[in-house]
């Protein structure tokens, strides 16, 4: 009896690295996206509250300059979020391909692991087959008759 040895074993080895590689880079990509939706909701509240800020100092009739920085500012922060968001659209947009990337990689790899199992049960059914064979001539020369 021959011992089963799949001689893909080396790539399949290969494919369930690049799966477990393709995760991580998902991951990392996940938490990015993650950091950009928290830092636009700071400059988000950042802004509300230099927005009160502004309406109560307009409506305790602050000096112009004071009412223009604070305006300033808030034009800046605006400016900021809208660069943010951009990014985070190019995070998302990274994401999804790797998501992609991903089940492509573990398409692969399942496929490998599917002809391993089918070529298992290919081997061990010719095994079976053999010992059977072996066994059926070793009844026919135990009792004398030739095959």
């Amino acid at each position: 009896m021959k011992r089963f040895k799949f001689r893909l074993e080396s790539v399949l080895k290969y494919r369930r690295f690049m799966e477990k590689k393709a995760m991580v880079r998902l991951m990392q990509h996940k938490k990015a996206c993650e950091k950009m939706k928290m830092s636009i909701n700071r400059l988000d509240s950042r802004r509300s509250d230099l927005a009160q800020k502004c309406s109560q100092a307009g409506a305790n009739g602050a000096e112009a300059f004071v009412y223009l920085s604070y305006k300033a500012y808030l034009n800046a922060l605006q400016e900021e979020i809208e660069a943010t968001l951009v990014e985070l659209g190019e995070k998302e947009c990274q994401v999804k391909e790797q998501e992609a990337l991903l089940k492509k990689e573990t398409t692969k790899k399942k496929v490998l692991e599917r002809l391993k199992t089918l070529r298992l049960e290919d081997h061990r059914g010719l095994i079976a087959k053999l010992e059977q064979e072996y066994l059926d001539e070793r009844v026919l020369t135990r009792r004398g008759v030739s095959a």
